[in-house]
């Protein structure tokens, strides 16, 4: 379970959509599709970027243990479906969340096992993408919601040394390359559970 979070701006929807592009990642990846109560964004579209639904469905699936992990970011609440992961797991392949940071401590918390990749890029940088990303907001309205969220990107830095990894997205290429070379290298990593047991000797050697 790949688990990918980080503040508003840096390129995490940009960098999961490259990602997808690539066959070795579409054909053994499962994205999760998140639900969320608030509006799509222009250009989104519902069971491809969220399941956008009312509140007070969310609640009655919140209520019926339907989510692995739910967390309310701004004013709005979002959650991981755990039919994504039973999905994921019976077809063989991994899982990859891209949720906000309390989503991404929630899981490590009931998986151990999931792989934290915190996304960050320079705060100009992410300042700028913020003002250039569309909006139905003008104005002060505007300039007050990118300040809630630079102001939230400052706590979720915080929270950096609870993660496996953290990639700078300041080439898009590049932090790509560097997501999928976790990825793959993870796949190879010894489990927890099998270190420090002795080799069966009984069997010898073949």
């Amino acid at each position: 379970m790949f688990v990918v979070s980080g503040p508003s701006g840096v390129g995490k929807s940009t960098v999961t959509a490259e990602l997808f592009k690539t066959p070795e990642i579409k054909e053994s990846v499962a994205y999760s599709i998140s639900a969320t109560t608030r509006p799509p964004r222009p250009g989104e579209r519902e069971g491809v970027n969220y399941f956008f639904v009312t509140q007070e469905k969310f609640d009655s699936m919140a209520a019926a243990g339907e989510f692995l992990e739910w967390a309310q970011v701004h004013d709005h609440v979002y959650g991981t479906p755990r039919s994504n992961i039973e999905r994921a797991f019976s077809a063989g392949k991994d899982l990859y969340l891209e949720i906000d940071v309390q989503g991404a401590l929630n899981v490590r918390a009931a998986h151990p096992d999931a792989v934290l990749i915190f996304i960050t890029a320079p705060p100009d940088v992410f300042r700028a993408r913020l003002e250039n990303r569309p909006s139905a907001l003008t104005g002060d309205a505007l300039r007050n919601e990118i300040e809630i969220r630079m102001n939230t990107a400052r706590r979720e830095l915080a929270f950096l040394t609870e993660y496996d990894f953290c990639v700078i997205n300041d080439n898009l290429d590049e932090c790509v390359k560097t997501v999928i070379s976790i990825m793959f290298a993870e796949r190879c990593r010894v489990p927890s559970s099998a270190k420090g047991k002795a080799p069966d000797s009984s069997q010898g050697e073949g």
